[in-house]
């Protein structure tokens, strides 16, 4: 039977990959949207550049939990 504090650590790291998931689709919509209305600025790196940061804010708090 897993402890607590594994049961929280499945459970975020479950989250983390929901998460990455829903920024890449965010992100595509973006590059779509850019793609459909002409293709000037590459405005679609400012949002993949927050989604990074919080991405890598995320992953490391998840991973450096401790594993029980």
């Amino acid at each position: 039977m897993m402890s607590d504090v594994a049961a929280k650590r499945a459970a975020s790291i479950h989250g983390f990959w929901r998460m990455l998931a829903g920024f890449v689709a965010v992100w595509v919509v973006c590059v779509v949207v850019w793609g459909l209305t002409g293709q000037g600025y590459f405005w679609p790196m400012w949002p993949a550049l927050g989604f990074v940061i919080g991405t890598i804010y995320a992953g490391v708090r998840i991973f450096r939990m401790p594993k029980e």
